[in-house]
C-alpha cells in the first residue's frame, strides 16, 4: 500500500470510529431533571399555554419547540433514546454537511471522483470529533439533551449560515435558510448570540461588506435576538436561575482562575492532533491551490470577548464559576483559530516524508482505544438504566422500591436520585417514565 493510500485509510478508520462512537454516546443518553420537567409540562398542557405558563411568551426558544419534537409530544418514554438520536444526528449532520461545503467554497475545489469527496466528507467528521474533545465541558455539551439544544445547536447553523453566505451560486432558498437560522441562533441563551455574532467577524472582514446575505444574516439575528430578550421570559428565567443558585449555595465556586484552568485538560491534546492531522491529510491528498491571507486579529477577538462574555455570566447571574458549559463559545472561537494556525503550518510541513504517516497513526489508534474503553461503559449504563425503569414500572402503587445506584453514566448527564422516596428528584424520575411506585435508590 503506497503511503498516499495509507493516508486515506487512516482517515477512514478514524472518521468509522468516531461515528460508531457519537452513534453510540447519543443513544445512551438518558434524560435530566430539565428535560423531565419540560417533558411532564407538555404531557400537561397545550402548546399555547406552554408559551403563556412557562415560556412568558418568549415566542423565539427554539428549545421549546424542539424539546417538544423530542421528549414532550409522546407520553411513552420507551421511544425517547430514539428521539435523542435522532435530533442528536441530525444537528451534528448539519456541521458535518456545513463543514464540508465551507471548505469546498474557501479554497473553490473541484472534487470530480469519489475517493476525494469521501476523504473530505471523512476529514470534516473528525472535524466535529476535534470540536468533542476541545470541549472544556464535553459531557454536559454532548451529553446532555439541554444543553446540546442551547449551546451546540447555534453553533452548527452559524456554520451552516456561513456557508449559505459566502457560496457563490445563489438560490431562492438562501433566505429562507439563513431566517431558520436567525431563529434558532437568536432564540438561543441570552449569551449565546452576541459570541456568535462576534466568531463571524472574520467573515465579516474578510469578504465584502455588500454581501446582501451578511447583511440580511445579520440584521434579522439581531432583531430575533432583542426580541427574544424583551419578552418577560428572559427575566423569568433569570428569577428561576437565582433561585435556584440561592438554593444550592454549596455548589458555588468564586474563583475565575479555576474557571480559566479548565481549558487546559490533557484530553484536548487529542484534538489538536486531531485537527493537524485533518488539515495534513487535506493538503497532501487534495492540494487545494487557493490560499487566502490570514489576519489574526480577526480571530483573537471572538476569543478575548466570549471569555468575557462567559466570565461576567457567571459571574454576575450564575454567581458560581462551576457551570464550565458557558466556555463553549470560547471553545468554539479557539476551534476556530486553531484550525487557520493549523491549515498554515500543515502547508509549510507537508514536505516531510515520514511526518504524516506517524499523525496519522496516531489519532487512529488513539480513537480505537478511546471507543474501545468507552462504548461497552455506554451501553452498559444505558441497557441498566432501561432494565431498571422496566422492572420499577412493574411494581405496584405507593410501595416504597430500594434499588442500587445506576452504574456510572460515562460520558453522559445522569439524573440524580436519592435514598428518600419523596425526595422532589426521586418524584420527578417516577413521574416523568410512569412508574407508580416510590423509588429510594442506594448512595
Amino acid at each position: 500500500m503506497s503511503l498516499n493510500n495509507w493516508y486515506r485509510v487512516a482517515i477512514y478508520i478514524s472518521a468509522f470510529l468516531s461515528l460508531c462512537f457519537f452513534v453510540v454516546l447519543f443513544f445512551s443518553i438518558r434524560c435530566e431533571p430539565d428535560d423531565m420537567i419540560t417533558a411532564l409540562k407538555f404531557r400537561n398542557q397545550s402548546f399555547p399555554q406552554i408559551i403563556y405558563n412557562d415560556y412568558y411568551f418568549n415566542l423565539f426558544r427554539p428549545a421549546a419547540l424542539i424539546s417538544f419534537f423530542s421528549v414532550g409530544y409522546s407520553a411513552n418514554p420507551d421511544l425517547y433514546p430514539y428521539n435523542i438520536l435522532s435530533l442528536f444526528l441530525f444537528i451534528s449532520s448539519v456541521f458535518v454537511f456545513s463543514t464540508y461545503k465551507l471548505i469546498v467554497e474557501i479554497f473553490n475545489l473541484n472534487l470530480p471522483s469519489l475517493k476525494e469527496k469521501t476523504t473530505l466528507v471523512c476529514i470534516s467528521i473528525l472535524f466535529f470529533t476535534s470540536l468533542y474533545f476541545l470541549t472544556t465541558n464535553r459531557i454536559e455539551i454532548f451529553g446532555w439533551m439541554s444543553a446540546f439544544i442551547t449551546h451546540f445547536m447555534p453553533v452548527a447553523f452559524i456554520v451552516f449560515s456561513a456557508w449559505i453566505i459566502i457560496k457563490k451560486t445563489n438560490s431562492k432558498l438562501d433566505y429562507l435558510w439563513l431566517t431558520i437560522s436567525t431563529f434558532l441562533i437568536g432564540g438561543s441563551a441570552e449569551h449565546i448570540t452576541p459570541s456568535i455574532l462576534l466568531t463571524i467577524a472574520p467573515l465579516v472582514f474578510s469578504i465584502k461588506l455588500k454581501n446582501k446575505k451578511l447583511i440580511y444574516f445579520t440584521a434579522v439575528l439581531i432583531c430575533i435576538y432583542l426580541a427574544s430578550i424583551i419578552t418577560p421570559g428572559t427575566l423569568y428565567r433569570l428569577n428561576t436561575t437565582n433561585e435556584y443558585i440561592n438554593s444550592h449555595p454549596s455548589s458555588q465556586i468564586v474563583n475565575p482562575i479555576c474557571f480559566i484552568q479548565l481549558f487546559f485538560q490533557p484530553y484536548k491534546i487529542i484534538g489538536l492532533i486531531l485537527l493537524f492531522v485533518c488539515w495534513m491529510v487535506f493538503v497532501k491528498t487534495i492540494n487545494p491551490q487557493n490560499s487566502f491571507t490570514i489576519r489574526w486579529r480577526y480571530f483573537f477577538l471572538p476569543i478575548i470577548t466570549s471569555l468575557i462574555i462567559a466570565l461576567a455570566v457567571a459571574g454576575f447571574v450564575y454567581k458560581s464559576f462551576s457551570e464550565t458549559r458557558l466556555l463553549f463559545m470560547v471553545d468554539f472561537a479557539l476551534f476556530i483559530a486553531i484550525n487557520v494556525f493549523a491549515l498554515k503550518f500543515a502547508s509549510k510541513l507537508k514536505g516531510i516524508r515520514f511526518l504524516l504517516p506517524g499523525l496519522t497513526i496516531a489519532p487512529t489508534f488513539i480513537l480505537l482505544f478511546f471507543c474501545f474503553r468507552h462504548i461497552p461503559r455506554l451501553r452498559y449504563f444505558a441497557n441498566q438504566h432501561d432494565e431498571t425503569v422496566s422492572y420499577l414500572k412493574q411494581q405496584p402503587s405507593n410501595q416504597v422500591i430500594t434499588i442500587s445506584a445506576f452504574p456510572d453514566s460515562d460520558l453522559t448527564n445522569q439524573a440524580l436520585m436519592y435514598s428518600d422516596p419523596d425526595n422532589e428528584e426521586n418524584q420527578l424520575f417516577c413521574r416523568f417514565y410512569n412508574i407508580k411506585a416510590k423509588v429510594s435508590v442506594k448512595n
